[in-house]
């Protein structure tokens, strides 16, 4: 992502939840070296995380602002309820997920949905910022 025609909120906000999804993965992974986690469980966990963040990325409505020629950001009253399930979500995650499994392995399988979810939010993000962006080649 370009800085110069994408708002420095936006920019701080990818960076901040790239940054935290890299060490909730590596923790992760740590946990499934101690094989506290089969692999299968843990890629399964990366990806329904991977769908609910690319689902909860829908929170911010992505525009192009004439004004000062960036992509802001807005929340919209579908994205507030969107938030507003997908902050439930987390919530109870643990009760869901406790389904599964137990102790470390819950902890692990956690971890996997946590850092599938902020990698979806980031790579989603990203998209739609390109998408606001003018067709014309407007902030280059």
């Amino acid at each position: 992502m370009k800085a110069h025609w994408v708002s420095r909120a936006i920019v701080v906000q990818v960076a901040m939840v790239a940054v935290v999804a890299l060490v909730v993965l590596v923790l992760a992974a740590l946990h499934l070296v101690d094989g506290a986690l089969g692999p299968g469980w843990a890629v399964g966990g990366l990806l329904g995380g991977l769908v609910v963040g690319l689902v909860a990325s829908r929170s911010k409505r992505m525009e192009w602002d004439e004004r000062t020629g960036t992509v802001v950001s807005r929340t919209d009253w579908i994205g507030s309820v969107i938030l507003l399930c997908f902050i439930a979500a987390q919530v109870a995650r643990g009760w869901l997920l406790g389904h599964w499994a137990e102790g470390v392995a819950l902890t692990t399988l956690g971890l996997c949905v946590t850092a599938g979810t902020l990698i979806g939010q980031v790579l989603r993000t990203s998209n739609r910022v390109r998408a606001a962006r003018p067709e014309d080649g407007a902030g280059r």
